[in-house]
């Protein structure tokens, strides 16, 4: 399972990332690059939640699957113009933007499939990865996530969770996630690219968390017909 994002600067030089998943596992398939920065070291601004032990991890898992973007974004600000393409095995999608929202599109990717005990729960968005969504689809994607996995989850343990208040506390852990991986990043880069980008990210969490319940309701009218036919 391949999906390439090519960043196509105004004086046409190209960066071209190539994710490689395992389409069972969700997990990146290429091996993490050698010599890593120390900003990639678990203890290094390790997450407060973090679950993982230096001992038997030496690095944080979406920390070391960025660092290669990072890097090559280091002298890249958030405000530069770029044309992004995005080639999935079903689609292809462009979009003329900023590097901040490319790279917002390609880090999420990226960290949802690093290994991360955390981002492993978007591990079904980057199945079916849509590039360079809006934040409605984004938010559409994540309830609809949620609630099919709460469908496997009551027919496993009857077990089930239709206030979305599991969906919250997710967002809740990436908030923390995200605050410590921007840390990381300044301790390693000169520009703003990269780090504005995981800004984006922690502004949809941090939105979603705050407005779950309103966000959702924004989305009832799409629902008319099903709630007129099933009452």
């Amino acid at each position: 399972m391949k999906i390439t994002y090519t960043f196509t600067f105004p004086d046409e030089r190209q960066d071209v990332f190539v994710v490689r998943l395992n389409p069972d596992t969700i997990l990146m398939q290429d091996p993490l690059p050698e010599n890593l920065p120390e900003w990639t070291d678990l203890d290094f601004h390790k997450c407060s939640h973090c679950p993982l032990n230096s001992e038997v991890q030496a690095q944080c898992p979406p920390a070391a699957r960025i660092a290669g973007i990072v890097d090559r974004f280091a002298n890249i600000m958030s405000h530069q113009k770029v044309h992004v393409e995005v080639e999935t095995p079903e689609r292809t999608v462009s979009k003329h933007t900023t590097a901040q929202v490319g790279l917002c599109a390609l880090l999420g990717l990226v960290m949802a499939a690093s290994g991360c005990p955390h981002t492993a729960l978007f591990k079904p968005m980057a199945a079916f990865h849509l590039p360079l969504a809006s934040p409605d689809e984004t938010a559409y994607r994540a309830a609809s996530m949620f609630l099919l996995a709460q469908y496997f989850l009551n027919r496993e343990t009857g077990k089930v969770d239709l206030t979305m208040r599991g969906l919250e506390a997710f967002y809740r852990s990436i908030e923390v996630l995200n605050e410590h991986m921007a840390q990381r990043i300044r301790a390693g880069i000169d520009k703003d690219a990269a780090i504005n980008a995981l800004v984006e990210l922690d502004f949809f969490a941090k939105n979603f968390t705050f407005g779950m319940e309103e966000r959702v309701d924004e989305l009832r009218h799409l629902f008319v017909p099903y709630l007129e036919r099933m009452q």
